[in-house]
C-alpha cells in the first residue's frame, strides 16, 4: 500500500514512554476490572494513586 509506514509498537524506548506518561492526564483503560484481584485493577489503582484520570 503506498504511503503505508509500519509501526513497531513494541520498541518504543523508554524515554519515549516517560515523555507520554508526563504529558497526558487522562488514560483510557480497555478491560479494566472491578474484580480486587484481576492484574488489570491492579494497574488501574496505580494509574489512579499516580494521578492519573483513567476512563
Amino acid at each position: 500500500m503506498p504511503g503505508f509506514t509500519y509501526l513497531d509498537h513494541n520498541s518504543y524506548s523508554d524515554s519515549y514512554i516517560l515523555q507520554i506518561l508526563r504529558n497526558v492526564q487522562n488514560i483510557a483503560m480497555v478491560g479494566a476490572s472491578a474484580t480486587w484481584n484481576r492484574p488489570s485493577n491492579f494497574a488501574m489503582k496505580y494509574l489512579l494513586q499516580k494521578g492519573f484520570q483513567v476512563i
